[in-house]
């Protein structure tokens, strides 16, 4: 009927984002004669062009490898959201609307980095993470709305009510 109105709304999202760091920024810092590669076909790194230096050779300071090295790091979002809602007019001045409406997030990630080619104490420092969780959220709203006329003033009010929930949980590590 005309003085029933429903509705619903959802979605469904899925995200994959790569993790690769920084390479446009390093790729920029880097000098053109640093090779991809050494004599023997390891990833080259400032390391070995400067020797005993204060400079710890690695992958990181290597733009093409620190990409080729983080291409599986990654993060995964998946989002659902949605609500519904319900309005009723009755007695000719009045509406009640109800609506409810929330979301739920899965989410991964996990990324390594490689440390320096440098001998313990100063060296390697390679690291990997990972984590995971979710969240959700909902919140559920009614009101009641009341258009009338008495004499000659038109009068409008509003009375609500809204409820709400939030709540997040993740579990993650890392080891150095």
């Amino acid at each position: 009927t005309n003085n029933i109105r429903v509705g619903e709304n959802v979605q469904f999202s899925y995200s994959k984002n790569p993790k690769t760091g920084n390479q446009v920024w390093t790729s920029y810092l880097t000098d053109p004669y640093l090779p991809i590669y050494d004599i023997k076909g390891n990833w080259s790194s400032y390391g070995a062009a400067f020797p005993g230096g204060s400079i710890q050779p690695g992958p990181a300071d290597n733009p093409v490898a620190s990409r080729e090295l983080s291409k599986y790091n990654a993060g995964n979002n998946w989002l659902v959201l949605g609500n519904v809602y319900a309005e009723i007019d009755f007695l000719k001045q009045f509406t009640f609307k109800t609506w409810f409406g929330g979301n739920q997030a899965n989410y991964t990630a996990y990324d390594f980095g490689y440390g320096t080619y440098a001998l313990p104490p100063s060296g390697f420092n390679s690291r990997f993470n990972e984590n995971s969780g979710y969240s959700r959220s909902w919140s559920w709203t009614n009101t009641l709305s009341f258009t009338g006329n008495f004499a000659d003033h038109h009068i409008k009010a509003l009375i609500g009510t809204e409820e709400k929930s939030n709540y997040n949980r993740e579990v993650g590590g890392s080891r150095l």
